[in-house]
Formats: structure tokens, sequence, C-alpha cells
């Protein structure tokens, strides 16, 4: 019986973010513009974008689907370490930046064509626009991909194609004009989500990295948290405390001290303990009345003969100090100059904002602390945690809400750092 292979919606940092298109031959986008057409005075036609280079020559759009020529632009890293394929009857969004070198107004559209591995997935065209002189013109261009494609190996990568159709004349009589592709940030594109199938067949054996590429962490309730109530967290020493004596017994041990005469011959049991006594006496005998208050000290001059006995022993206690550590574990610092944030947006797993209001916790990476809670915008599906400027750690999100009445969850990738 023919079993259908699991797919999971792949999401890498390419894939969801909005990145510059970068030259096929390099992984730095220039930073100055040199990839340029040219234009004739009071000529239109179609020239198409080379990367680092002026082209004059009149290009052709290809037809549907075509093949990726080697000449255009790719996203800078791999999409996935696993052959992957798009979802049908989706778009992309990418915006083209273009600016002309004189004053002259030139209009026209913009035409993009999206390769995996070579192979068309989608194209688009741009409504018409009107370039004026050095200011930046921003063409938006939706991306439809039609049907299924998948990648023909694996490390697959994402590459483009640009076109620029002239609509309206050059005006200017005299000489030719230049119009130049604004590479960086200016000419982005957001690729769709894409799946990925992992097919084994039945003589594979899943290797140990396999599980390390792909964990599942399991996130926490928002009932959750590590609080400082904990009591794993903290560290008993049991020593005594400064208050503590000997119990209630000790006071059978308390005697009184009977005045002896001189005569008097006392037991010949002498102490035998490592305190030595010294005592100090006078040619006559001073005999103190013995009291049983235990706050006082009773102390007796003896004659030369005497000795002391062993029941002074009994007389001496011992106090022992207890002393107690506890250890709590660290909270959120103060945020005393904000000027920090971690910031962003809560989207569906199409990639479209989210508006229902989700809640949202900032998460510190190295103890799982909840360092902040809140309610993402239900105009923008935005949210902000203000950090504070001496803040060293790195954090990731988690967001949880419920549509329909089913509760979803999603988290960031950790590591981010406040800016």
């Amino acid at each position: 019986m023919p079993v259908t292979p699991p797919q999971q919606v792949f999401r890498s940092t390419v894939q969801n973010a909005t990145g510059p298109i970068d030259n096929t031959s390099t992984t730095t986008a220039a930073s100055v513009i040199t990839t340029k057409v040219q234009f004739p005075a009071l000529t239109t036609g179609i020239r198409k974008f080379q990367p680092q280079a002026t082209a004059t020559a009149t290009a052709t759009i290809p037809s549907a689907p075509a093949t990726f020529s080697g000449v255009g632009w790719r996203m800078d890293a791999d999409i996935s370490t696993e052959k992957v394929a798009t979802y049908a009857s989706t778009n992309w969004s990418c915006t083209i930046g273009l600016q002309q070198d004189s004053g002259t107004n030139l209009q026209g559209t913009v035409t993009v064509i999206a390769f995996l591995d070579g192979a068309e997935v989608g194209r688009g065209t741009s409504s018409g626009a009107t370039l004026n002189g050095t200011t930046t013109v921003s063409f938006g261009v939706t991306i439809a991909i039609p049907s299924v494609v998948q990648s023909s190996t694996s490390n697959p990568r994402l590459q483009f194609e640009v076109y620029f159709t002239a609509t309206g004349l050059n005006t200017n009589a005299v000489s030719s004009t230049n119009i130049s592709l604004v590479l960086n940030v200016t000419s982005t594109v957001t690729p769709g989500q894409l799946s990925v199938a992992y097919v084994r067949t039945a003589s594979e054996t899943p290797t140990a990295t396999d599980s390390a590429s792909r964990t599942n962490s399991t996130t926490r309730t928002a009932s959750e948290s590590t609080g400082q109530t904990d009591t794993a967290t903290r560290v008993f020493t049991g020593s005594r405390r400064t208050s503590d004596s000997h119990g209630t017994s000790d006071a059978a041990t308390r005697q009184p001290a009977y005045a002896r005469i001189s005569a008097e011959t006392l037991s010949a049991m002498a102490e035998t303990a490592a305190r030595a006594q010294t005592d100090f006496r006078r040619a006559v005998d001073s005999e103190a009345i013995p009291v049983d208050s235990p706050s006082r000290v009773v102390t007796t001059t003896r004659t030369s003969s005497e000795t002391t006995g062993i029941t002074d022993v009994a007389q001496k206690t011992i106090t022992y100090g207890r002393t107690t550590r506890e250890y709590f574990a660290p909270a959120d610092p103060p945020v005393t100059v904000p000027d920090r944030a971690i910031r962003g947006y809560v989207r569906n797993s199409d990639g479209t904002i989210f508006y229902g209001g989700a809640t949202v916790y900032l998460v510190r990476d190295s103890d799982g602390y909840i360092c902040g809670v809140q309610t993402s915008s239900v105009f923008d599906g935005s949210y902000v945690f203000l950090r504070d400027h001496t803040d060293t750690a790195t954090y990731h999100v988690e967001g949880y809400a419920t549509v329909g009445g089913i509760a979803e969850q999603d988290t960031t990738e950790r590591g981010l750092v406040p800016t």
C-alpha cells in the first residue's frame, strides 16, 4: 500500500524575513549603483538588468515556464538541506528600487521572474510608475506561484531575473538616459512558505544527526513560570542559631556551693580537663553566699589546701551559632534607561498579520525566566518589549492565541538581542 510522506512547513530566517536580492557571483550586495540599463533618446523597449553592468541591448521577456539564464540575482543563503517545493496558488512579495541619472521623466514597469534551482516557479509585473531624476522610485511586484515546483537537489537556491519595460518615451532628444537598479535593502523579496518532504527508502537508516537537526521544543503554557517560591532553589545549612543552648534538663546540673571551714578536705579527684584554673587567695577566706539564679555567676575563694572539684565542669555551657543561607533565582533587572527593545509582529502560518491580539511572552534564553508579557496590537499585530541599555542577555519570544476555538502557539528563534 503506498504511503504519503509527511510534509512540514519550512520556516528559515531567509524565507520569513525580507532580505536583499544579491548578485549571483558574490555574497555581498554592491553599495555603489553599478547595475544599469540604457535607453537612447526618444526610444522605448525592454531591457534586462545584468549584475554590475550597463545593458544597452533590447531584451525579450521569456515565456513561462522559463529556465534561469544565470544572469540575475539569488537569495544569499541556501533554503534548506532538504529538497523543498512551493505551494500552489500563493503569492510572494517583491520591491525593486530604480532611479534615473538625469531629470528627464521616463515611464515604465518592472517584471520579476522567480526560479527554484533554475526552474521557474512564478512571475509578476508591477504597475506603471514614472522615474524622475536621482530620486529612488519603488516598484511593488506580486510574484504569483501558480503550481507546485520541487527542487532538483538538496541545498536549493532561489534565483531572480529583473526586466524593465519603458512605456513612455525618453523626451531627452540630446542624449540617452541610464536607469540604475538600487541594491541592498532598497530591492527586496519576501518568498512565501515552502514545504519539505522527508522521504526515506526501506534501506535507509536514520543517522544520529537526523534527530539533532529536527528538535521539538515544547513551549510552556501561560500559567507556568519559575517563581522565587521554588523550594528547590534554596540551600539550607543546618548549623545552630546563636540563641540555642542546652535544654531544660541542664538546670539539674546547677548545684549550690557551700562555705567551707579551713580544715575541710575536698575530694581527691581533681579536674582533668584541658582548662587550668588559677586561684587567687587572701590570708583570710571569704566565702560567697550561693545564689540559684541562672543569671549570676558565683565565685568562691578557697584556701591553699583546696582543689577544684569535678562538679565545676557542670557549670560550663557551650552555645552553638546557627547560620542560614538562602539562594534565590535571579529576577529581571530593572529597566532604568529603556533605549533598547525586542520588537516584532505576530503572523499567521501563511505569513499574514494576526490581528486577534495574541498573548506574547519575552523569555530569557539563559534560564527560561519570563521577563515580560503583553497582548499584540489588534491594529497591526506588533509587540514591543523595552530593555535597559546595559542589558547583555539574549531572548526568544513565545506567542499564544485561540483561533476558531483552537489553541495555537509558536516561538521565535533563540538568541534575540535587544537593539
